[in-house]
């Protein structure tokens, strides 16, 4: 009757939901159509290794990495990484950046996205800038991606994926 039940996480993969949840006011899981997106952004995300639902993921993108077996074209998969993952390996477009820069390449990437779309409220663009200080180069990868993400998310067709290592704010980014 005194026993107890503990259970202990080692990875924390609630900042997925905890992100979700906040960009929503409510409780919220994402749910990533990887086997619908035509472009797929990764940052510092490996969900083809380390993610959570792994073999979900895995299924999902690579139905469309086929371009003999699909009948929608092939998806295109940018990684921005620190470290070499199996997400990088598979990327159509790899930047290599610090871990701790991922978060302002993320702002800047927002930034892009929305300029390129004709703009956003000011106080967004002001707390993005924020965030993007200190982030510099990467420019024209930036612009290419930005370029690929408000193509494909004119049709809906576009997911930016942050990881488990990331902050709140990436993923809210």
């Amino acid at each position: 009757p005194n026993a107890r039940w503990y259970i202990h996480e080692p990875v924390d993969f609630d900042i997925h939901r905890q992100a979700a949840s906040l960009a929503f006011g409510k409780p919220v899981s994402p749910y990533f159509k990887l086997d619908e997106a035509n472009v797929i952004v990764s940052l510092d995300c490996d969900f083809i290794g380390e993610e959570e639902d792994t073999y979900i993921s895995i299924r999902k993108f690579a139905r469309r990495r086929n371009p003999e077996k699909s009948a929608k074209p092939m998806n295109r998969l940018y990684a921005v990484e620190g470290l070499f993952t199996l997400t990088g390996a598979n990327a159509d477009h790899r930047l290599r950046i610090p871990t701790s820069a991922v978060q302002g390449l993320a702002a800047r990437l927002a930034l892009e996205v929305l300029r390129q779309k004709g703009g956003a409220p000011a106080d967004l663009q002001s707390a993005l800038s924020k965030l993007a200080t200190g982030s510099t180069g990467n420019d024209a990868w930036i612009a290419e991606c930005a370029k690929d993400l408000v193509a494909a998310g004119n049709a809906n067709h576009s997911i930016v994926m942050a990881g488990h290592r990331q902050p709140v704010a990436t993923h809210l980014i």
